[in-house]
């Protein structure tokens, strides 16, 4: 099956209940993601290094990259109550989500799309006549 490369402007949505790693998904809830671009991982990784204290052994902030690349990747969701009124999709609302959920988005913007829909199949590899 043909693979379609990051390119940082793919938007893919997904629904709650659809998340790996996530038992008590909600059918309500969805979310719409685009593609994390590798130079956009390795920006967010190198902001958040230090060099260790031999000054060779670099340490991570992993959840600050992390807060970095969900804020980058998660562009729209539906389904989120803040105080009685629909929450927008802000920074610090995307920080609030639990870590399976961060993690499982974090996941689908990262990957390339192994399984096309059937349209775009299709349209990429058309049957002879």
């Amino acid at each position: 099956m043909a693979l379609q490369l990051l390119d940082g402007e793919t938007e893919i949505p997904v629904q709650d209940t659809d998340l790996d790693g996530v038992t008590d998904g909600d059918p309500e809830v969805s979310y719409v993601v685009r593609q994390i671009e590798p130079s956009v991982n390795r920006a967010a990784m190198k902001k958040h290094t230090k060099p260790g204290r031999n000054g060779r052994d670099a340490v991570v902030d992993f959840d600050a990259a992390y807060d970095d690349l969900i804020d980058h990747a998660l562009i729209r969701w539906t389904g989120f109550l803040w105080r009685g009124a629909e929450a927008p999709c802000t920074r610090e609302n995307k920080l609030l989500l639990d870590r399976p959920r961060k993690m499982a988005l974090l996941l689908v913007a990262g990957l390339n799309r192994s399984q096309a829909r059937a349209e775009e199949r299709a349209q990429s590899f058309p049957r002879p006549a």
